[in-house]
């Protein structure tokens, strides 16, 4: 059997599983953009500024010599010789650079010419001035030395142009990979949104449009409309078992009306022919009673009396043998209709049962959907991660962009790249906030669901006080049925008790026959006997006016139920 929930955690499963594939695609290109950055920033930018320093320190040391022989000041010997120690480092880190980069054998050339070019300075031009002082000599050495430090302050340019050149094709690389990540990410998301409205469509017209149905058809039970044909649906989960167990409870309440309704007319013939029978049985007793009077003026009137009396009192012997058989079947149809009500109260009983499952069932569902909300959360905090991502992104750009403001001019170009990785960071931002907007949707819509089934769990509760209502109204009835059944076994009791006495009158006219003397007496007994009798009949009569208002009311409560 597949159940709801399996169902609902599939979807989601679908959509955790897009977004995971969304953040982990992000997270992949970030990173790639990221190392591109740090190479270019380690090795372009890096070798870029070690060569322009380095260019920088062998047009001062140019200076510095030339003023330095010029006006044979000391000062500007030490600031040569500082420059000198400068060039030493600045030299490490420039060949450091060269080491990581494309242009290690210019670089290595560069060196070399500035170790030339330093040696010549150091060991002919500089001894020679401190010697012989500013001579043309000396001056002209210099000048022997202007074409080296003008090639290698050439080189140096070329250098710096070539890396720029190369970190111009690096930056171009990076906003073409960031373009491309970017409509990548827009159409993922695009189709990640189009699958989860799917989802969440299908996902509800699975579960609603069924509970719908269901009580739909429970408010028509509950007005009393039992007609109609039997839901249908192929579901096998627990909406296939709400169906079919709403199904089973119309059924069983549609036979209990049916049952109830046809015992109903039974108890109502009955008790109009137990009424006849107590009309008949009155009349008779008031007859006797005449007879009596009519004795007690004559013995021969009497003996005609008496004569007419064992007639009646046949007559009278032939009725209540007469309403001792109807009181037996109406007995029994009174136990038949106590059976037929217990087994409507067992019945309502399981509906009972059945409705508290129900309860029970879309309770369950409610609580599928708010973990639903809290897997939304989780993918929430996902998200979260991603604009993280994108800040830390921002913050390394502007990191970025800081340190080609001081690279000056040369660091220009890395300074767009930078600000375009920032432009990226923040569309990424955007995504995020996109997808934080449609999870909030998708929170928003399970909020709606679990309100739907507080509704559905609402109607059900009202079901099952309007099934409550029914079983209380059949325990009412069987109660009714056993104060009549127990009334037709007094009534039965009664009759046959009527009967012995009618014998025992019969008995008695016969000894009036034999015996005229005592004709008086006799009469007496008889008078007292009607009495007897009459009072007997009508309390027969109102036993079953009684179960004749008991059958009405029965047949009252199954008209309001439409078959």
């Amino acid at each position: 059997m597949k159940k709801l929930q399996y169902k609902l955690f599939l979807g989601f499963i679908v959509i955790l599983l897009l977004m995971t594939g969304l953040g982990s695609l992000s997270y992949y290109n970030m990173r790639a953009s990221n190392e591109d950055v740090k190479r270019m920033v380690s090795n372009d930018l890096e070798l870029l500024v070690a060569s322009d320093n380095f260019a920088q320190n062998i047009t001062e040391r140019v200076s510095v010599l030339r003023a330095y022989i010029l006006y044979d000041s000391s000062t500007y010997r030490t600031q040569y010789l500082d420059l000198s120690s400068q060039s030493v480092k600045l030299k490490k880190e420039l060949l450091d650079a060269g080491a990581r980069s494309n242009e290690k054998r210019a670089i290595d050339d560069i060196v070399k010419l500035n170790d030339e070019w330093s040696k010549y300075v150091e060991e002919t031009v500089l001894p020679t001035f401190i010697m012989e002082g500013r001579t043309d000599k000396t001056l002209e050495l210099l000048e022997k030395a202007e074409p080296q430090s003008v090639q290698l302050t050439f080189k140096l340019k070329a250098l710096a142009a070539e890396n720029q050149k190369s970190m111009n094709a690096s930056g171009q690389s990076i906003l073409e990979s960031a373009a491309n990540v970017e409509k990548l990410i827009i159409s993922l998301i695009a189709c990640a949104v189009i699958i989860g409205m799917i989802i969440a469509f299908l996902t509800a017209r699975v579960i609603v449009k069924p509970i719908l149905r269901v009580a739909n058809r429970l408010d028509r039970v509950a007005n009393g409309d039992l007609s109609g044909k039997p839901l249908k649906t192929k579901a096998k989960d627990e909406i296939g078992r709400l169906v079919a167990s709403s199904n089973k409870m119309v059924e069983g309440l549609r036979n209990l009306v049916l049952n109830v309704n046809q015992s109903s007319e039974q108890i109502t013939a009955s008790a109009q022919e137990l009424t006849a029978s107590s009309e008949q049985s009155s009349n008779a007793t008031e007859q006797i009673a005449a007879s009596s009077e009519q004795m007690a003026s004559g013995a021969e009137a009497q003996l005609n009396s008496v004569n007419e009396a064992v007639v009646t009192i046949n007559q009278i012997s032939a009725g209540i043998q007469q309403i001792a058989a109807n009181s037996e079947s109406v007995s029994t149809i009174a136990e038949e209709a106590s059976t037929s009500c217990k087994d409507g109260v067992g019945t309502v009983n399981e509906v009972v049962e059945q409705m508290h499952s129900i309860e029970n069932t879309v309770k369950e569902t409610a609580k599928v959907i708010e973990t639903l909300g809290e897997r939304s959360n989780e993918i929430g905090k996902i998200v979260t991660l991603i604009t993280d991502i994108s800040d830390q992104t921002s913050l390394l750009a502007l990191n970025a962009a800081i340190e080609a403001a001081r690279a000056g001019d040369a660091g220009r170009g890395f300074a767009v790249v930078a600000d375009e990785v920032r432009k990226l960071a923040e569309q990424s931002a955007d995504s995020a906030l996109q997808i934080t907007n449609l999870i909030r949707t998708i929170q928003e819509e399970t909020s709606t669901a679990v309100h739907s089934m507080v509704e559905g769990t609402e109607k059900t509760v009202d079901g099952l006080a309007k099934t409550n209502e029914l079983s209380d109204v059949f325990h009412k009835i069987e109660k009714s049925v056993q104060d009549v059944e127990a009334r037709v076994q007094e009534v039965t009791t009664a009759a046959e008790q009527i009967a012995a006495g009618s014998n025992q009158m019969v008995s008695s006219v016969n000894v009036v026959k034999e015996a005229a003397e005592e004709n008086a007496r006799t009469s007496q007994d008889n008078a007292a006997a009607s009495e007897e009798q009459l009072a007997m009949m009508e309390e027969i009569a109102s036993s079953a006016q009684a179960l004749t208002r008991l059958a009405d009311e029965m047949a009252d409560m199954v008209r309001t139920f439409k078959l």
